[in-house]
């Protein structure tokens, strides 16, 4: 996680910050290594605390990107509620570091598959927000999610049944009012296959490795945003 010695330019790295919902360890290649912090059944605040606890008195390469997801966040709080909290959160992480990190929506991997059918839903209604709201987010990645999910159902069909969503609009204190696209299942989502997890994980190494972004000098972390006993680093 530190920075290159001898005076060389840093290399930009990616963390993804996560709850249990994502691989804990992967295969590193050049151009494509993920650095992995998880928190079991983690809030966004949970797991960004513990990553702003690990990486004080670490450099980080300016340019380097952040992809934040909990699915544990947003089964309990909603799609709306999910995103004004993703949006306080990643604030913490850009004051943090002076605006050095870029902030991405990560993607989950459901290695057990789904069961709650409000997860499902909320899951596929995020993606279609991201898709109109201008937020960071790996496109193919999470099509490659949204596909499997719409393709692996257990059972029954995909219903609509559309409402409008009070969402936050980034960089402002007002909400809009938008309308769902509707998903819903009845039945659940099979666990995500080993081929469905290496398209979404080299989908965001690929995406975010080919940013083209300035190497930068490193940021300095002197001081932690908060403590936190919880976390496990991968």
């Amino acid at each position: 996680m530190g920075g290159v010695g001898g005076g060389a330019t840093p290399e930009r790295q990616t963390f993804v910050l996560a709850d249990q919902n994502f691989s804990p360890c992967l295969p590193c290649s050049s151009g494509e290594c993920l650095k992995v912090f998880r928190v079991e059944d983690g809030s966004l605040k949970e797991i960004v605390s513990g990553f702003l606890d690990l990486t004080r008195g670490k450099e980080i390469a300016t340019g380097s990107v952040v992809l934040l997801f909990s699915a544990t966040h947003l089964l309990l709080r909603g799609v709306a509620g999910y995103m004004a909290d993703f949006m306080e959160e990643t604030s913490r992480i850009e004051s943090a570091f002076k605006g050095g990190l870029i902030c991405f929506h990560g993607v989950p991997i459901f290695g057990d598959g789904i069961k709650d059918t409000t997860l499902i839903r909320a899951v596929l209604e995020l993606n279609e927000w991201m898709k109109i709201s201008g937020e960071n987010f790996s496109k193919r990645a999470w099509g490659v999610l949204t596909e499997g999910i719409l393709l692996e159902k257990v059972h029954g069909s995909f219903v609509t049944e559309t409402f409008r969503h009070p969402m936050p609009l980034k960089g402002s204190a007002l909400t809009r009012s938008w309308v769902s696209g509707g998903w819903a299942s009845p039945s659940g989502v099979r666990p995500c296959s080993p081929e469905m997890e290496k398209l979404i994980v080299h989908a965001c190494a690929a995406g975010f490795a080919l940013l083209n972004l300035p190497k930068g000098k490193s940021l300095g972390r002197s001081k932690p945003e908060t403590n936190s006993s919880n976390e496990q680093a991968h």
